[in-house]
């Protein structure tokens, strides 16, 4: 435009000034000539640079002069020759006929044949507005319909370079978190109709980024290379921009915030980027930025649901572990760990304890005698009720080894944990005669012999460290457990002998029998011990436990029925739904089965009950029923 204002202001301005000042004769029609060129120069600036989009306009008033042009000469042509047709089967009086027919086809074919036209003209010339909202339905369905981040991007990108012809085109999505960016770019493959697929290497501070993120707005190359507001960072968006291939960037903004960006690269035609494109352009970045939003939340999720699922089945494993653990980890070592799982306090400190030695009399004759099987079904029959009777007074089983078994009781109060102990050793001797009872004519009758002693000993782990590897043992050690086994060899016949300081801590609880002073091997000064007799009956907490209803004595006549056969008992106390019987073998009775009970009240009412077993002890049976007993 300035070339051609140049070549016609100039010259008109001389001729006129010759003409008026200088006296020089000039024809003025000539001097009008150059003045064209300047509204020609306007023209070629237009058509050349595409301004104001004139080959919108340029290429709706070629196509629909061409579609009017097409549709005057079909309908001519088509006239022309159904009149021909008409009058040669009709003759003179197709006349009148030939305008009907004509009106009928105009109906039938020609708004099909005209719209056909119409599309036909706009895909070669334009883009309508109906491809505009069909391109964007289409994108809209496709990305509702995707959930996966890769397929996303990968339907963005060919729907831009197949609905805008552009030679290169790429999604750049940001990642703050990680500080990264995720690049996938679209071109042309140079001699074959192949798509090249690639990446961009670009940092997240490049300063295109940045400059997208600031202003969150449209940015083209030549808005970079005309702006004076990029004057001084001209060159580093240039860059960004040629390594890209681009020249355009669309931001992706969800929620305000902007995701990435679309780099576009140059149109196939030649021509720049009209309003309706930037328009179809923001419209389809907008719902990028939604759908890739929607996609990486949903990734998200997805992987915390995988972590959360790998989590739980760590937990699982580790429940199990702990599971299997716990079967040969003491109780204490289970306890420490969980409070304080990540540096558990092991080391060996002194502590106040009751230790108690228990092993079978004759384990080495068991063994000869019967199939090692046998033998260790055996072990665990009986071990496996004692174990309830340890657990139930608080105890720590610390070791077993084949016959015998070490048992460590600790509470802040020193009497607690003893009489703990004791109480344990008499309910081991009694599920062993309940087993034994049980096991009548399978198996001979074992006895076990039971140490008992209280003080102070050395709890914590132990370490065995040998060529082989390190194993950690977790017991209690010192003169308390050497002197407890020891007692253990006392025991003899099922007796249960306490040291001097266990029998102090007891009080009166319990019925001992003084054995005095023993000499005990590896030893070095006599210890005086005792011998546990059957405890009172105010004692056994265990007993009391079990009780839900107060009780009171009676002295009722009981018959118990074992089978077909009667035996004839007394009954010392009862409560509402038990009673406590003597004076029958409790070899013929087992706990846990139900017998059938004749009552005899004070009023010489006879009561029938059904009761089962729950306790066997030397001051009597324990059974309970399900109907209430006549107390009042």
């Amino acid at each position: 435009m300035l070339f051609g204002a140049a070549l016609a202001f100039p010259i008109t301005t001389a001729a006129h000034y010759l003409s008026l000042f200088q006296g020089v004769s000039i024809q003025l029609n000539f001097v009008a000539i150059p003045v064209l060129f300047f509204p020609a120069a306007i023209a070629y600036a237009i058509a050349k640079h595409n301004l104001f989009d004139v080959d919108v306009y340029i290429k709706r008033a070629v196509g629909y002069g061409a579609m009017t042009a097409i549709l005057g000469v079909t309908y001519l042509s088509t006239q022309t020759v159904m009149n021909a047709a008409i009058l040669t089967v009709f003759g003179e009086g197709g006349q009148q006929l030939s305008p009907i027919l004509f009106a009928l086809l105009v109906v039938l074919f020609f708004n099909p044949v005209n719209r056909k036209v119409q599309e036909s003209i706009d895909r070669i010339f334009f883009r309508k507005t109906s491809d505009y909202k069909q391109t964007i339905t289409r994108v809209s369905n496709a990305l509702t319909s995707l959930l996966n981040f890769d397929q996303i991007v990968r339907q963005v990108v060919h729907t831009i370079r197949k609905e805008m012809f552009i030679d290169t085109a790429g999604v750049i999505v940001l990642e703050p978190q990680r500080q990264k960016c995720w690049t996938f770019f679209v071109g042309d493959q140079p001699g074959t109709a192949k798509d090249n697929i690639h990446e961009v290497p670009i940092g997240y501070d490049d300063p295109l980024l940045a400059l997208v993120r600031e202003r969150n707005v449209l940015i083209t190359k030549y808005d970079v290379e005309e702006d004076p507001r990029y004057d001084g960072v001209r060159d580093p968006y240039l860059r960004s921009l040629s390594a890209m291939a681009a020249t355009m960037a669309i931001p992706l903004v969800s929620q305000g915030e902007v995701k990435g960006l679309i780099a576009l690269g140059q149109k196939k035609s030649g021509h720049f980027y009209s309003t309706e494109d930037i328009d179809l352009l923001n419209t389809m970045a907008n719902q990028a930025a939604v759908a890739i939003e929607n996609a990486t939340t949903h990734e998200e999720v997805v992987r915390y649901a995988n972590d959360l699922a790998a989590s739980l089945r760590r937990i699982q494993i580790l429940e199990s572990i702990k599971t299997n653990l716990a079967k040969f980890v003491p109780k204490t070592v289970q306890d420490l760990i969980e409070e304080s799982p990540e540096a558990p306090s092991l080391d060996k400190r002194e502590a106040d304890v009751s230790v108690v030695f228990a092993d079978i009399t004759g384990y080495t004759r068991l063994s000869a005698q019967m199939e090692l099987d046998q033998v260790n079904r055996l072990v665990e029959r009986y071990f496996g009720a004692f174990l309830d009777e340890i657990v139930k007074c608080g105890g720590d089983v610390n070791e077993t080894a084949g016959d015998g078994l070490m048992v460590i009781f600790r509470d802040p109060d020193s009497s607690r944990h003893a009489r703990a102990a004791v109480l344990a050793a008499l309910g081991i001797q009694r599920r062993t005669r309940e087993i034994n009872g049980e096991l009548r004519g399978e198996f001979e009758p074992i006895t076990m012999h039971i140490g008992v002693n209280s003080g102070i000993a050395s709890v914590g782990a132990t370490k065995i460290e040998g060529a082989a590897g390190t194993r950690w043992t977790y017991t209690a050690s010192g003169p308390t457990t050497n002197v407890a086994a020891r007692l253990a060899g006392l025991g003899e016949g099922g007796a249960i002998v306490i040291s001097e300081e266990t029998r102090q801590r007891l009080g009166d609880e319990f019925e001992v029998e003084d054995l005095g002073p023993q000499t005990l091997k590896n030893v070095a000064q006599p210890v005086r011990v005792y011998r546990v007799r059957e405890p009172r009956a105010v004692a056994v907490e265990v007993l009391l436990e079990r009780r839900r209803h107060p009780r009171r004595l009676v002295s009722w006549p009981v018959r118990v029925w074992v089978g077909e056969q009667s035996y004839e008992s007394r009954a010392v106390d009862a409560s509402l739904y038990g009673v406590c019987v003597t004076s029958i073998p409790m070899a013929l009775l087992s706990v846990g089965k139900s017998y059938r009970l004749e009552i005899i009240t004070g009023d010489s009412d006879e009561l029938l009950r059904v009761a089962e077993v729950q306790t066997l002890g030397d001051w009597g049976i324990g059974m309970e029923v399900k109907e209430p007993l006549p107390l009042d």
